[in-house]
């Protein structure tokens, strides 16, 4: 049932092939590869980390898989929210 809520939800995501708000920005530094550009940019931001891991996002040839990453990780973060709720009583299986 929640796969198919999230389904339902988000899953138009998975079709979905723009760009949207800092995209605009990281796409065209991952696809030339300019590394100093994208440090400068992650560390402008306070996250210089974040470069390290799109740079091996890149390196690994994955960067046309971000849409599907991000509907699983949508999808398995409700089933554990549903996991937890059910788990500490908050809710019982029929409010979850």
């Amino acid at each position: 049932m929640i796969g198919l809520v999230a389904l339902l939800a988000h899953g138009l995501l998975l079709l979905n092939d723009g760009t949207y708000w800092d995209d605009w920005v990281l796409q065209p530094r991952l696809i030339e590869g300019s590394w100093s550009e994208l440090y400068n940019w992650f560390s402008e931001m306070g996250l210089p980390v974040s470069a390290y891991f799109y740079w091996g996002v890149k390196l690994a040839g994955l960067l046309g898989y971000y849409q599907a990453a991000a509907f699983l990780l949508i999808f398995f973060s409700a089933v554990l929210i549903y996991k937890i709720c059910l788990r500490f009583t908050w809710v019982n299986c029929y409010e979850a």
